[in-house]
């Protein structure tokens, strides 16, 4: 006894660097711990306790209900242990149970003493429920405790709510998620008038099937997610600025948490106006996985919400790459959940990215085009049948809201994708072309055209103009060939842009030249600075730049940047009309807000009735050294 004292008295300490001697460690001391107890105490003491999970509570009210995990016995917890998060289908799913994220055990206050606890708010997937697991992962895969798992209550809960502009003036669309594929309806009604007055409009449903993807991982059962049904009603004679309150759902399905919107401005030209717009938001989970995340989204997202409370008569535009969900079809529950508290407040429309759409099997594929699988085998599928905005039913590639326009306010709005066909031979164009031709100033001054990839960018990767004015290899040349004399053509205020995660203002430019003033020729605006933290270096500017030089690495700024950061934000556009006694010209101003305390970071003001000779015959002058061929153009 007097040895295995000693033994007992041992530093053990150089045994914890190293998890096998830790855990001979754990056993010797567990060991001399029984062999030391009194006499006939040996029954009575477990060295090794069995370990538990348990998650609580086991069903859930409503999406977004916080699920606590409490662990205990862990006899060698180790800071890498996690706690696993997987979803499982329901019988007769083409899904199979997958871990879909973790949890840090580490994470938990006393973490190290074996128990602990941790809270997460878990999202609706319908019929789909989750379970968690604690796992050793540098020892093994096997977890040591498991929970039940945790369901919701109502798997028809109607969640994910967002609204856009309707097809005519005082109408607008909102969207949500069900179990149900029954007809549901949104209640509206003038918000002093509710839930009385009420009136009730039935939904259109559709939906999506894992055979409708036309790729891995988003037709691979461990990333497929049944969609549920998506259901979208039309609330009409809605009058400008007026206050409504609005619930979706059903008696059977349930209804939704009454909303209160602010409806949309009239069209006018001396109707101030307020747009939010943005490109490349994503999602920030509250669990670590293996799905690239956008953690200042939230951030993003949360600066809007308050932006509302201000102003609660704005509207949303994010130019493509929406919820990177690039075929796992969790995230884009995850990502709706995220927006709902503004989406379903205001208007929230959306471009078509390259991360909703590419694959190799797209019909737009120039080979001056940077297309591959950044979709993960979406094709555009979710993003077609999520959003509802005012367009044709069907366009390219059997797709929706890929080329729209709107009126809000005073601002006239072109979407379009860069992801489709924008030659001069293609329907895009044309239908672009007879779009800007058709605005009338009168009611709409301003005009704003927007894609994804930009066709003005300093950042790595694109072309800056020093030298030539195009690179045959780079698809922003073909824009600026193609587009860039429509845009001058058609008086457009501003073109903006996301795809680069970053922020860039340009002077009034055309062909690499800034106008006499930036009201004379679009500004060029660069935003996909939302969300996603992917971010290239400024492409080299200065050709005098190299290693033995005084200023090697330095990315000089091209004369025609005004303004370019790395800060997350997004834009704000506000105009204002002129005054009646003509003292105060009618202008638009656009503002960079970061994320850091909602501060203005760049600003520049725009004015209708400045006018610039010869701005026309730059946009459509071309370099007599190239002229791609038809074979260029398509492919």
């Amino acid at each position: 006894r007097g040895a295995l004292r000693g033994l007992a008295r041992l530093p053990l300490a150089g045994m914890m660097r190293d998890r096998s001697l830790h855990s001979l460690a754990v056993a010797a001391a567990a060991l001399v711990s029984l062999l030391l107890a009194p006499a006939g105490a040996m029954n009575a003491v477990a060295p090794f306790a069995t370990p538990t999970l348990s998650a609580a509570p086991a069903v859930l009210a409503a999406s977004g209900d916080t699920v606590t995990l409490t662990w205990s016995g862990v006899s060698e917890p180790f800071g890498d242990d996690i706690i696993t998060v997987s979803t499982v289908p329901a019988a007769g799913s083409q899904s199979v149970q997958a871990m879909i994220g973790w949890l840090n055990v580490s994470w938990a206050d006393g973490w190290e003493s074996g128990a602990g606890r941790l809270s997460l708010p878990l999202v609706n997937m319908r019929r789909t429920s989750y379970s968690f697991a604690y796992v050793q992962p540098s020892a093994s895969s096997t977890p040591l405790a498991s929970s039940a798992a945790v369901k919701f209550q109502n798997v028809s809960e109607p969640t994910g709510l967002h609204l856009a502009l309707g097809a005519s003036a005082g109408e607008m669309t909102v969207s949500w998620i069900s179990d149900s594929s029954a007809v549901q309806a949104v209640r509206f009604a003038a918000a002093a008038d509710w839930p009385k007055g009420a009136t009730v409009a039935p939904s259109a449903v559709q939906s999506y099937a894992m055979s409708d993807m036309c790729g891995p991982p988003a037709n691979t059962s461990d990333a497929w997610l049944d969609p549920g049904a998506l259901h979208t009603a039309t609330m009409t004679g809605l009058k400008a600025g007026g206050e409504y309150t609005y619930s979706v759902g059903s008696a059977a399905a349930g209804w939704s948490a009454p909303v209160t919107l602010v409806a949309p401005p009239d069209v006018g030209a001396d109707v101030p106006t307020s747009m939010l717009i943005f490109g490349d938001l994503g999602v920030d989970l509250p669990f670590t996985t293996t799905v690239e995340q956008q953690a200042p989204s939230r951030q993003t997202v949360n600066w809007l919400a308050e932006e509302l409370r201000a102003n609660p008569q704005q509207m949303v535009m994010l130019t493509g790459d929406v919820s990177y969900a690039r075929g796992w079809g969790f995230i884009w529950d995850w990502f709706f959940n995220q927006v709902e508290p503004v989406a379903s407040k205001v208007a929230w429309h959306v471009g078509i990215g390259n991360h909703e759409f590419d694959w190799p099997t797209q019909s737009f594929k120039p080979s001056w085009g940077n297309f591959g699988t950044d979709s993960g085998g979406e094709c555009g599928v979710p993003y077609f049948r999520r959003f509802t905005m005012a367009t044709p039913s069907a366009q390219a590639d059997g797709g929706a809201n890929l080329w729209y326009s709107f009126d809000f306010g005073a601002i006239h709005t072109t979407v379009f994708s860069t992801e489709h066909d924008f030659t001069p031979d293609s329907a895009q164009y044309k239908w672009l072309a007879a779009d800007l031709a058709a605005v009338d100033r009168t009611r709409t001054p301003w005009v704003i055209v927007t894609g994804h990839r930009p066709a003005y960018s300093s950042s790595a990767g694109h072309y800056v103009g020093n030298g030539a004015l195009y690179d045959k290899g780079l698809q922003d040349s073909y824009m600026r060939l193609y587009l860039e004399p429509l845009l001058v053509r058609h008086n457009v205020t501003l073109a903006m842009w996301g795809h680069v995660h970053k922020y860039e203002r340009t002077c009034g430019v055309v062909n690499f030249t800034c106008a006499d003033t930036d009201s004379e020729a679009p500004v060029h605006i660069v935003m996909g600075n939302a969300g996603n933290v992917f971010q290239t270096p400024w492409e080299p500017y200065n050709p005098k730049s190299g290693p033995t030089l005084q200023n090697a690495g330095h990315t000089q700024q091209p004369d025609w940047s005004m303004f370019r950061t790395a800060n997350f934000g997004y834009t704000r556009v506000r105009t204002t009309p002129a005054s009646a006694d003509g003292t105060t010209r009618a202008s638009l101003t656009l503002e960079l807000v970061g994320d850091q305390r909602e501060q203005v970071h760049d600003s520049v003001t725009l004015y209708r009735d400045d006018t610039s000779d010869g701005l026309q015959v730059m946009a459509e002058a071309r370099p007599c050294h190239w002229e791609p061929q038809r074979d260029e153009r398509r492919s």
